[in-house]
């Protein structure tokens, strides 16, 4: 009796007219493979579930690039098929312009980024006005800087901004001031600074945009590859970096998180708008601080952090 078990081991691309029926990405992986291995379909599936499940593949119009100076014509072909929207770069890895000229002939619809401050210096002498669409940019900065040579002019499209770094010189928000004032559609700011870096009024950095919708601000996050931002800001509730006051004119913010240097809560009732609040105060003054929210009739969720770190309060007013 003939054994028809053995008919399935071999894999379909073994024959070369099944291979016009496969993916380019599956064809890029599979030429990998020896051509013994190409015969087994077993082989076949446990390379390609190992190729998947590196953080260098994309889903949902994602991709972190950890090795781009291996990316071969194959791999930025797939990646321009891909249509990627989402791109996170390590800071540890250093892009020249002709990185930069491939991802932007790739990704020309590219809406978010993450990169590090060296890399993003390059940017600038690349052809970056092809990112009309980029609307989030995440700089991240492990070593000090004064900003100098830092420039926004080529992105004007950029709404939300995020700037992480351990040391700014040289008067930090006047220098942060001058870096997004080209952006006129600027809608949020979120600064993540050492702690002895926010010690000026914060009216310097917020007098240019009466039209901020959302600040954030707190201190680095550091892990082994160096300072990276946190993927979603909102979950955190304890910030280490410290606010004198708002301009009471900025009426339209309606997200603030911050660290009050005093027990003065009344610039609060002037945010109308402010749906979402997150202090980091001492335990003595929280009950000051709710009776100023009271008259913030929009506000939807209110997190108070305690510096003893006992305990948190949340609420939804």
């Amino acid at each position: 009796m003939k054994d028809i078990s053995r008919q399935h081991v071999r894999c379909p691309v073994q024959r070369q007219c099944h291979l016009i029926y496969l993916p380019q990405e599956l064809l890029h992986i599979i030429s990998y493979l020896t051509a013994a291995s190409r015969c087994s379909l077993r082989c076949s599936c446990r390379t390609l579930r190992a190729i998947t499940n590196t953080p260098t593949v994309w889903r949902h119009r994602l991709v972190q690039m950890n090795s781009i100076g291996q990316y071969n014509k194959a791999m930025w072909n797939t990646v321009r098929e891909r249509q990627i929207r989402h791109l996170t770069l390590p800071c540890n890895l250093l892009l020249t312009p002709n990185h930069w000229s491939s991802i932007c002939r790739c990704c020309p619809d590219l809406v978010q980024l993450r990169v590090s401050y060296r890399s993003f210096l390059h940017l600038s002498e690349a052809n970056a006005k092809k990112f009309s669409s980029l609307r989030e940019l995440d700089l991240i900065s492990p070593e000090e800087w004064t900003g100098s040579r830092w420039t926004m002019e080529h992105l004007p499209a950029l709404r939300y901004v995020t700037l992480s770094c351990r040391t700014l010189k040289n008067k930090p928000l006047q220098v942060i001031a001058k870096l997004v004032t080209p952006l006129v559609k600027l809608h949020g700011i979120t600064l993540r600074l050492s702690v002895d870096v926010i010690h000026e009024n914060l009216a310097i950095l917020l007098d240019e945009w009466p039209s901020l919708h959302r600040l954030d601000i707190d201190g680095p996050v550091v892990d082994g590859s160096g300072l990276l931002g946190v993927a979603d800001s909102k979950c955190k509730s304890l910030f280490t970096c410290h606010v004198i006051a708002v301009p009471e004119r900025h009426l339209q913010l309606d997200t603030l998180r911050l660290v009050p240097l005093s027990d003065d809560f009344c610039w609060l009732q002037h945010l109308t708008n402010l749906t979402f609040l997150s202090v980091d105060i001492d335990d003595r003054l929280w009950q000051s601080l709710f009776f100023a929210v009271t008259c913030l009739h929009k506000l939807a969720h209110l997190t108070i952090s305690l510096h003893n770190g006992m305990y948190q309060v949340h609420g939804c007013m």
